[in-house]
Parts: structure tokens; C-alpha cells; sequence
């Protein structure tokens, strides 16, 4: 999938998510979340307003309301920075931290917003971290559920009323094996037994499911199920000599 330029956009509302740089857990220790959630709240301004976040080990999650673009790059340009020149200091390392540019998607209905809030923080439960939302330490939800800022952001961002595009969760954000758990159910379990018993059947199966529901590639999915892209593409010629027969 080609990228969108991010000046095309007409949305003010981004789901963004970055990550480590080979997918490293760049957030593994407490100290490390507290420090990227601390430069979430030191660094926003009235350009830039954070509707919700959450913190994972190896990547993060963000919501944004910008004024536009620009302001969203500065933003997230500025966070990173700082957070990779920490990083690299406290774990004595030097070279890159996070992986290419943040992930950006853009919000373009009221239906697509509140499911992306509710996939954001519902990361750390899907990846059965906790048992409830309010359980994980590592987001803004107690503060969402306060300020109630998505009333505000929801009077003024009349793109809302007038965008009738076609929205898809799906689109840009298949990237972790939490991303997966949230999309298709039971999957993870099944390639669980399949790693066990090196069943091929079983492996076409759980391949398929996630192709025909998420529509992501074989190459990224050789990476999200750590499956050499040989493996897949053999199981999925085989599927298609079948088909043709």
C-alpha cells in the first residue's frame, strides 16, 4: 500500500503509532513509558491536543487533534527526539531508536473515532496484560474520562458532518501482533498450536483468516508471525495449484 501524503489529508484528528526500530522494546521499563508519557504532556500545545494514548513495550499509540499538519509533525518530530537521545543515554547505546516515520491515520467519522479510541486503549487488554482498561497504568484514560475533551474537539471539527468517505480499521495499522489479537479473534491461539504441531493445514488456515479479514501482505505477516516469507509463499502457491486444478 502506498503512503497518503500527509498534506492531502482533511482530517485534524491522526491516530498515530510509532515504534522501536526492529521492532525493540523500547519502552520495556517503567522508567521508560513515565519518561514518554511525561514528554506527551511537557510537549503538547494548543496547536496539538492528545485525546488518548497508550503505552505498549515495543510501540505506542496516540490520538491527536492539530490545528494541521505541520503542527503534528513538529509535535511528534520534537517527542521523538528527545525520547531517543534519552533512551540511547540510559541504556548506554547510540543509533537509531524508533523504526521509519510515525504511522499516521486519519480520522474522517464519528463511528471511525470512537473505535479508535477504544482500540487504543484496549491494546494492553488484548495482549492480556490486564483484565481492564482501567487497570493499565500507561495511558491518558483516567484523564479521557475527566476532561472529557472529545466533546469539545467533536463541536468544532464539522469535517465530520460533511466526509462521507469509506473508513477502514484495517487501513495502515496491521502492524503488531497486538494490532492482530484486536482484528481476528482466536487467531494468536491457533498459531500457538500450529508452532506446536507444525501443522501445515492448520498454518494455510490461520494465514487465509488473517489475509481475506486484514487484507495484509505476506511479507508483513512473515515478520508479525516471525514466519520465513519462503514458509507463506509456498503454503499459499500450493493453495492456488488447487484453485487452478
Amino acid at each position: 500500500m502506498s503512503r497518503k501524503s500527509r498534506k492531502s489529508c482533511c482530517s485534524r484528528i491522526f491516530h498515530i503509532m510509532v515504534q522501536g526500530i526492529n521492532k525493540e522494546y523500547i519502552f520495556e521499563k517503567r522508567i521508560e513509558k513515565l519518561k514518554y508519557m511525561s514528554l506527551l504532556k511537557e510537549m503538547k500545545t494548543d496547536n496539538v491536543q492528545i485525546i488518548s494514548y497508550t503505552i505498549m513495550d515495543n510501540h505506542a499509540h496516540m490520538l491527536l487533534y492539530v490545528k494541521d499538519i505541520q503542527n503534528m509533525s513538529e509535535f511528534m518530530k520534537n517527542i521523538n527526539e528527545r525520547y531517543a537521545m534519552y533512551y540511547n543515554y540510559i541504556n548506554k547505546r547510540v543509533g537509531v531508536v524508533f523504526r521509519n516515520r510515525f504511522k499516521t491515520q486519519e480520522i474522517l467519522s464519528r463511528k471511525h473515532l470512537y473505535n479508535c479510541i477504544k482500540y487504543i486503549y484496549n491494546n494492553p487488554v488484548k495482549a492480556n496484560i490486564v483484565k481492564k482498561i482501567i487497570d493499565y497504568p500507561y495511558s491518558n484514560y483516567e484523564n479521557f474520562k475527566d476532561e472529557k475533551i472529545i466533546d469539545t474537539i467533536l463541536q468544532k471539527n464539522e469535517i465530520f458532518e460533511l466526509n462521507n468517505k469509506k473508513i477502514s480499521n484495517k487501513e495502515s495499522f496491521i502492524d503488531t501482533k497486538e494490532d492482530i489479537n484486536y482484528f481476528v479473534e482466536d487467531i494468536l491461539n491457533s498459531y500457538s498450536k500450529y508452532k506446536s504441531l507444525k501443522n501445515k493445514e492448520d498454518l494455510k488456515i490461520i494465514l487465509l483468516k488473517i489475509k481475506n479479514e486484514l487484507d495484509v501482505s505476506y511479507v508483513n505477516l512473515s515478520e508479525i508471525l516471525e514466519i520465513p516469507k519462503s514458509t507463506i509463499w509456498d503454503i499459499m502457491a500450493d493453495k492456488s495449484k488447487k484453485e487452478k486444478s
